[in-house]
């Protein structure tokens, strides 16, 4: 296996995408208690999915605009049909997206049954593709909701890397916390690709590309490392960096709802954290004083 690494995402050259290529959002239903459950424990189980919401809905706002290829919301679990489909429309974005629910293996929503369900998933957007625009062997990318910073470049990146013209049969994205956060694949890689990848661990990336090997995938293009936000020190530092940014720039980035709720609940806390050193600090004043409390 031969990997090409390049840190620069607009890339020297740009293969042609093709309007049978596919891109695949993966996304499991925001509820309270199940979503982002790590960042919850710090931040609040509201807070936290308030903040998957926000992601998702920010993520299927900017990708609405790659008109050149057909778009899937692979979701999770498939009772939230429903509430996708109203979560699209309430956007405006129902047009755009076809809805295709994660089946396969025991579990809809169990990270080891990830690979029956992206396999499944595989098969099914080569036929909605084929039955669409009458094309085989389509580009299909993989994209995650937990990377608010993945751009329309990245992902255009990722599928002129694997266009017809390049000699690349996959190119990934890793996140920095050892996952990755796209994987595009040509038209003719095994769906098995998927089998006996380590999943939600700090090797998956790499457990990926050895899949990738197994499958006969003889090169590969790795692209930059980008952040997931599974934990409060890493919605800290998004919020950091778009602290630095204008409102149109955040806009243009397209991250708007996301700000609204890091915004709300950041200062919320800070300031939560500010009323408890304050109580604290009470506390130890009048340990040191009795007599302020009797005097009270």
């Amino acid at each position: 296996n031969s990997f090409a690494r390049n840190s620069d995402v607009m890339g020297s050259s740009c293969g042609r995408i093709n309007a049978s290529d596919t891109l695949v959002l993966v996304a499991k239903y925001p509820m309270t208690g199940k979503s982002k459950t790590r960042l919850g424990k710090e931040l609040g189980y509201e807070n936290s999915a308030d903040f998957a919401r926000a992601a998702l809905i920010d993520l299927l706002k900017k990708f609405q605009s790659m008109t050149e290829v057909n778009k899937i919301l692979l979701f999770a679990p498939i009772e939230a049909e429903r509430k996708f489909e109203f979560l699209l429309a309430s956007e405006g974005l129902q047009k755009g997206w076809t809805l295709l629910p994660m089946r396969g293996g025991d579990n809809d929503t169990k990270s080891s049954d990830l690979g029956d369900r992206l396999k499944t998933a595989l098969i099914s957007a080569r036929e909605i593709s084929k039955s669409n625009q009458g094309l085989s062997n389509p580009i299909v990318t993989f994209i995650g909701s937990d990377c608010p910073e993945l751009s329309v470049r990245h992902v255009r990146t990722l599928f002129s890397k694997v266009a017809r013209n390049h000699n690349h049969g996959a190119a990934i994205l890793p996140a920095l916390d050892g996952g990755y956060v796209a994987l595009a694949l040509s038209g003719d890689v095994s769906p098995t690709v998927f089998d006996d990848v380590r999943w939600s661990h700090a090797s998956t990336c790499v457990s990926q590309l050895q899949a990738l090997s197994r499958v006969g995938v003889e090169n590969v293009y790795v692209g930059e490392s980008l952040s997931d936000i599974d934990e409060l020190v890493d919605l800290r530092a998004l919020y950091r960096k778009l602290m630095l940014l204008s409102y149109d720039e955040r806009t243009a980035l397209g991250h708007v709802e996301t700000w609204k709720v890091m915004c709300r609940t950041l200062l919320k806390q800070e300031s939560t954290k500010e009323d408890q050193e304050r109580n604290l600090n009470d506390v130890r004043e009048k340990a040191r004083n009795p007599r302020a409390i009797v005097k009270q």
